[in-house]
């Protein structure tokens, strides 16, 4: 249960300046899907105090920055998947992405193919530069917006192109990671080596001062 988090909950902090963010073509693709970057969906705090919980007062909350009651009203979302969905929701825009990735694999479970919810792994795992789970979370997206009949072709053309972005972004995490572990495992070696030649030198310098 991730409600104990709720004591650590802060405002986020600017996006850092190293991070890509989504392109803006994928943006204006999503707006219709209420695919906006701070997960807002077109609501008001009039829809706060209509509705003392769940998911929509849970985002209305979030917009007027009370995270802590964002949480609280999440967390009593009667249904499950969109229960676990708030609670990501309010975890993503408190910056937390451990636990907002937590909540969404308990989603996920519930449902594997919940378009929305993948989206939001994706975009944690790449808050988190983990391009392998980003890539996983962006390649099913893909699969289940074009698996999805119900979907407009246009709704189907801004999950993909979400997907593919968010592809794009792993593949280049991927590939940092990948130079960072290569540069760490040649470090490691050239260290190991020195250590061998200091202390074959050690030894050799003992035998010259028995010999002497």
């Amino acid at each position: 249960m991730v409600s104990h988090q709720r004591e650590n909950l802060v405002v986020g902090s600017e996006l850092p300046s190293q991070r890509r963010r989504p392109c803006a073509k994928c943006f204006a693709l999503c707006i219709p899907l209420w695919l906006s970057l701070s997960l807002f969906p077109p609501s008001s705090l009039q829809a706060a105090q209509q509705s003392i919980a769940g998911r929509d007062a849970a985002l209305a909350l979030l917009q007027s920055g009370q995270l802590v009651s964002a949480l609280e009203a999440a967390e009593a979302e009667p249904d499950p998947l969109l229960r676990k969905l708030a609670i990501a929701e309010v975890y993503f825009q408190a910056r937390d992405f451990p636990a907002c990735l937590q909540a969404c694999e308990g989603a996920l479970k519930l449902d594997s193919s919940h378009l929305l919810t993948l989206w939001v792994a994706a975009r944690a795992a790449l808050w988190l530069q983990d391009g392998m789970r980003a890539d996983k979370y962006a390649e099913r997206l893909r699969a289940d917006a074009l698996a999805d009949s119900d979907l407009s072709n246009e709704q189907r053309a801004a999950w993909i192109a979400a997907a593919d972005d968010y592809s794009s972004q792993a593949g280049d995490w991927l590939q940092k990671n990948s130079k960072r572990d290569s540069a760490l495992v040649r470090s490691k070696a050239t260290a190991s080596v020195a250590g061998v030649l200091l202390v074959g030198a050690f030894f050799a310098l003992l035998r010259n001062r028995k010999a002497g």
